[in-house]
């Protein structure tokens, strides 16, 4: 091997290594991580995070300004005691704390006074302090001068079809295209399937008779001064020194005359929760209509007038589920620079309501004017997959309605929702007419008043069948409504936001909302597509053939970005649009799928949803936006379907919330027992739920990460709020939490009392009675909470909202006591005594446990019997219409009323009802004496099972003023008038709807009118009375009336008696039950012969007793005065009878024979009535 070189020959050949420190490059050069310990703070400290460190910035500035006041305040003051907040010693009282350091008393918002709401409509808004009950409503409308109104050169609406020649047509049933009259027959086969199910008769023909009463209906003029409910019309007619205003706003806007000078337009800043492009030039005039709306909402609604004053106010708004980042921005904008708020905080419709609500989890479903939007809300936050926005409302449903009445020939033919007061028309209408009940389903007679500035009221008089149940259940048939100019001038003001870094689009979407634009009918050059995920279809069914189309790819596009990749290995013979995919096959050949931009992708699907118009049947999107909010979880989906709230004006017609739950009961099977639609707690108004949620949302403490201040707007511009929407924040409003019974704690120290000292030898301070005494003068400062202790939240409690309300009282066998616990009963006087009864406990009410423990001791005790001995029961029969149970009770009857020969097999019963025979006494007062008794009969001369009596009371008194009786009252006559045609007809439509469920009332009656006659005075009164007494020994000697002749001319041996009509009597009120005449009440007259000194005169011989008559009727009239030339009763006032004269004759073997076949019941059904024995 070589040998070793030295040093020294290594630096002679010029190897030797030299350092000049220089480096080999000049770039910096950085040196390797140890990757065993490494550490960094950044964005790990609260100061690093804009938001957090604008807190502690506040905080500390509260904290100044709170010492600069207490060292004012010892400065100003030269006492020691405690002034402003401050103690004895100059420090801040002990109040409650905060957690950022500010005390109760001294934190501005912490009663919301501070804090405006603000929830826009489409067509009202909603606004008011925090700190306030309820909200200012107004509509969301100005009006500015034009020159024509928005009416004028517009198509009325509903529109109508014209012809070849322009011309509207003449047949009502030919005013809309065929499409609407092909869904409004198919939607009334479905009303009367579903009536059919509920085993509803259906009565025929009642539409052919709606349209013919509506085709004669003319208005009644009424003059505009006689109206008593007239409308002021707002005055813009110009003075000779001001010009008129240049704007109007909200109610003020709605009642300008249309044909007033100058002309207004109207102007509706949203349409469909965003901005309105379709009756807009520009964003710019969108924005200021805006800022006039607010402005003057918060100058005369909330009284702050001063621009400056709004500084010191923060605002929450309300923006859609699913909003445009446009519109957010907008409105961002607005609200800090133009109406100058300190800070602004933006919460979502479906989360505002779920806290007005008091529900963490829940579905909302909010029908507005002009959308619903459906969104479940889990833990109090939106669950982002399940937002859907549906674009149908209440307003569809009023123009649907007055499509379907037009249709049916509707008075008012001339129409028109473009114009101010017809709009103000069709809304009442709605409101007043529309519902979802099944018991409406029949024909009605409506009215309403139109109002036209400058002319006279006209009240008009229709009829209607089921438009008002039709128009309604548009919801569920949406394509009843017109949807045709929804989607016009989309896009053509406000363009759609895009990404600042890769260009896609960035506007809100959701996977239901993906679904529901796949299901809805697809624009021209999209096709259509029905297919849905698999991982989206519900009930278990396999998803449906992808279609082709750029529909798919929206659902798919779309579904994928709020659900989770699912990716599974297609199989070898798997197909997709009828194409092959997977493993190629022999004598294939791969192609390579060609490489598409998914920007381009993106912005393709963002094309088709904003041509694509979201409509779904309600029922089926509100189990798709369930479907994708539980995310496949059982537990969770039936929650959600356990709570659905619908809100919103839409949600007010009448049977909303039933008609929805059994839609989804039909169509969700398997969770049909789970399904509850329940109605907003506290009795809250649905329409003000968002509301109400939002300013709980703006009290709370834990939101101060959601406001936006001007410093960080200034800094940031709207990515403040778009950097904050991605943040989860975790709110401290939990229903459990609220709603919570925990006591608080006591306010303040514990108070000594100065008692005299007179010595504790004698007992008197020590005993429990003292502390009582003294506890009950002392006063407690507690603040109670609304509900006392009372738990309010009844979601848990089955069958309340069904009426059952059995849950919400005491057990029917409440479990026995511990005896440990039987010692809490005691009252204070009785502590440390060996027993003491639960009976005398002053602090308790009557609750199970002592009126169960006392019920229990007295069910064994028999007055006069020994202690300790019990008597043997009988066993009773629970229900009372057993055969078994009838048959007890009649022989017991009989029993009682003869003893001596009770056929009881029971002894006791038979003793004791002896004894109670001879010896009766009063069921509940013992100290009573019987003094007289009567057997309770039937009167057989005037009781048969074909008639029954009919009890008349007068209003006021039929005869003379006077205080005493009126003997001519027992021989008065009472003349029913004929009925006339229309109420004849009213009475067979209300027999008909009463026959078809009778349950819960009584049948209709026909309310006569009658004719009241007396006689002349009381002798003939008495003289009618013993004429009409057949048994009568004086019916001969009655005095007569000269001039009565028979057929022949010859003078009658009957006696005609005078009758001069009183007045004229209407029915104002009926009850009874003619086919059962003793079920509601019965006649009862006591009868003594020892007490009758007249009895042989009337040839009675009836025995005592207490006779009972059968009431079939009870009947109340009433005194009615008749103008002259008015026909009333079918009887025109001209032609009626002012005196009878009536005269009597014996009966005949044929009168009797026919009375008697009368009476019999078996020839009742078949008897023609007899011949009138009395005539006039």
């Amino acid at each position: 091997m070589p040998a070793k070189r030295s040093g020294r020959s290594t630096r002679e050949q010029g190897l030797e290594r030299t350092d000049n420190d220089m480096d080999f490059t000049s770039w910096p050069q950085v040196g390797m991580i140890n990757q065993k310990n490494y550490y960094t703070d950044y964005l790990k400290r609260d100061d690093q995070v804009l938001a957090l460190r604008q807190q502690n910035e506040e905080s500390r500035a509260r904290m100044a300004k709170a010492a600069r006041d207490k060292d004012r305040a010892l400065a100003q003051s030269g006492q020691n005691g405690a002034v402003n907040g401050l103690d004895a010693d100059g420090d801040v009282e002990d109040t409650t704390m905060g957690e950022d350091g500010t005390t109760a008393s001294t934190d501005p918002d912490a009663n919301g006074s501070k804090v405006i709401v603000i929830h826009p409509g489409s067509q009202n808004l909603r606004i008011g302090l925090a700190s306030d009950a309820l909200p200012k409503t107004i509509p969301m409308v100005v009006a500015r001068r034009s020159t024509e109104n928005e009416w004028e050169h517009e198509e009325r609406k509903p529109k109508r079809r014209k012809l070849d020649n322009g011309e509207e047509p003449e047949d009502p049933k030919q005013t809309f295209d065929e499409d609407f009259q092909a869904q409004f027959a198919t939607m009334t086969v479905d009303l009367k399937n579903r009536m059919r199910r509920k085993a509803r008769r259906i009565v025929p023909n009642c539409r052919e008779v709606a349209i013919s009463h509506n085709r004669k209906s003319t208005p009644i003029v009424m003059p505009e001064l006689n109206d008593t409910s007239r409308v002021d019309w707002t005055e813009v007619t110009p003075g000779e020194a001001d010009a008129p205003p240049g704007h109007f706003v909200g109610h003020a806007a709605l009642r300008i005359p249309d044909t007033s000078t100058p002309r207004y337009k109207l102007s509706w800043p949203l349409r469909f929760g965003y901005f309105n492009e379709e009756d807009y030039e520009s964003k710019d005039e969108i924005v200021r209509d805006m800022s006039v709306i607010l402005e003057d909402a918060i100058e005369n609604q909330l009284g702050i007038s001063r621009k400056r004053d709004r500084v010191q106010y923060g605002c929450v708004y309300v923006i859609p589920d699913l909003y445009e980042r446009k519109y957010v921005s907008a409105i961002l904008d607005l609200l800090l620079r133009e109406l100058g708020f300190s800070r602004v905080c933006f919460i979502q419709e479906s989360m505002a309501g779920s806290f007005g609500a008091g529900y963490a989890t829940c579905v909302i479903v909010d029908v507005g004017a002009q959308k619903t939007s459906i969104c479940c809300v889990d833990e109090g936050m939106c669950v982002e997959s399940s937002r859907i926005n549906l674009r149908y409302g209440g307003s569809d449903v009023t123009e649907t309605f007055m499509r379907m009445m037009l249709t049916d020939s509707f008075p008012y033919s001339d129409i028109n929702l473009r114009r101010r007061y017809d709009f103000l028309l069709g809304d009442e209408l709605k409101h007043k007419f529309c519902t979802l009940s099944i018991m409406e389903f029949a024909q009605q007679q409506f009215e309403f008043y139109l109002r036209v500035a400058g002319q006279d009221t006209r009240q008009y008089y229709f009829r209607a069948y089921d438009e008002v149940i039709l128009a309604p259940m548009g919801f569920y048939y949406p394509s009843i409504f017109d949807n045709s100019e929804k989607l016009r001038r989309r896009r053509t003001i406000v363009n759609r936001s895009y990404d600042l870094y890769d260009g896609s689009p960035n506007d809100q979407t959701s996977a239901a909302q993906a679904q529901v634009l796949a299901m809805a009918p697809q624009p021209e050059g999209v096709a259509n597509s029905r297919a849905l995920p698999s991982e989206l279809v519900s009930n278990g069914q396999s998803a449906a053939k992808p279609a082709k189309g750029a529909a798919s790819k929206l659902a798919a596009t779309t579904a994928g970005k709020d659900t989770p990749q699912q990716t599974t290995p297609a199989p070898d013979d798997a197909e997709l649009n009828g194409e092959r995919v997977g493993t190629p096959q022999a004598g294939e050949k791969e192609q390579s799928a060609p490489q598409s931009d998914p920007i381009t992708e993106m912005i393709n699907s963002a094309d088709i949803r904003d041509r694509t118009l979201p409509i779904l049947p309600l029922g089926q999107a509100i189990a798709l936006s369930i479907e994708q909010g539980s995310k496949g979880d059982e537990r969770k989906l039936r929650d959600f379907v356990g709570g659905i709230i619908p809100i919103g004006g839409g949600a007010q017609t009448p049977m909303f919330r039933q008609f929805l739950e059994e839609e989804l009961a039909e169509t969700q099977t398997k969770f049909r027992k789970d399904i509850m639609v329940a109605p907003p707690p506290r009795e809250i108004d649905a329409q003000v739920l968002v509301w109400k949620g939002a300013s709980v949302f703006g009290k709370l403490k834990s939101t101060n990460d959601s406001w936006i201040g001007t410093m960080e707007y200034d800094r940031l511009g709207s990515m403040a709020s778009s950097a904050r929407s991605d943040r989860v924040y975790h709110q401290d409003y939990i229903a459990r939490i609220r709603y919570s019974n925990v006591l608080p704690p006591p306010p303040n120290h514990p108070k000594l009392l100065n008692i005299p000292n007179t010595g504790l030898s004698s007992g008197h301070y020590t005993s429990a009675g003292y502390a009582s005494r003294l506890a009950r003068e002392q006063p407690l400062n507690i603040e109670a909470d609304a509900e006392l202790g009372m738990p309010i939240d009844l979601v848990g409690l089955p069958g309340v909202f069904e009426g059952d309300e059995s849950c919400l009282n005491g057990l029917e066998h409440p479990p026995v006591h511990h005896p440990a616990d039987r010692a809490l009963l005691k009252p204070l006087s009785a502590l440390g005594k060996g027993s003491s009864s639960t009976a005398s406990v002053s602090f308790l009410r009557r609750t199970e446990y002592i009126s169960t423990d006392q019920n229990r001791r007295s069910e064994h005790k028999v007055p006069g019997t020994p202690a300790g001995t019990r008597k043997r029961k009988r066993p009773e029969i629970e229900n009372e219409n057993d055969p078994a149970r009838i048959l007890q009770d009649v022989v017991a009857g009989f029993d009682v009323a003869n003893p001596h020969d009770a056929s009881s097999q029971d002894q006791d019963s038979g003793i004791n009802n002896k004894r109670a025979w001879e010896k009766p006494e009063h069921p509940t007062n013992s100290s009573l004496q019987l003094v007289d008794s009567y057997p309770l009969l039937p009167d057989l001369d005037a009781v048969s099972n074909s008639f029954w009596n009919i009890i008349v009371k007068f209003s006021t008194n039929p005869g003379s003023s006077s205080n005493a009786y009126d003997s001519r009252l027992d021989a008065a006559i009472l003349r029913p008038l004929p009925l006339p045609a229309s109420v004849i007809e009213q009475h067979d439509l209300a027999q008909a709807a009463w026959n078809e469920n009778p349950k819960g009332a009584a049948p209709p009656k026909p309310n006569y009118h009658y004719e009241f006659f007396l006689p002349e005075d009381s002798d003939e009164a008495t003289d009618i009375k013993k004429r009409l007494n057949t048994k009568s020994a004086h019916r001969d000697k009655a005095n007569r009336v000269n001039g009565a002749v028979d057929e022949e001319g010859q003078e009658d041996e009957s006696r005609l008696f005078r009758y001069p009509r009183i007045r004229h009597y209407q029915t104002f009120q009926q009850s009874g039950d003619v086919e059962n005449p003793f079920s509601d009440s019965v006649a009862l007259a006591l009868y003594d012969p020892s007490d009758d000194s007249k009895s042989h005169e009337r040839g009675q011989a009836k025995q005592k007793a207490a006779y009972f008559y059968p009431v079939g009727q009870r009947t109340f009239v009433r005194a009615r005065h008749i103008a002259p030339s008015t026909k009333v009763g079918g009887v025109d006032e001209d032609d009626k009878v002012d005196l009878l004269e009536v005269y009597t004759r014996s009966s005949t073997a044929d009168d009797n024979m026919k009375r008697a076949r009368i009476r019999d019941e078996k020839y009742y059904a078949t008897a023609s009535p007899p011949e009138v024995a009395t005539e006039a």
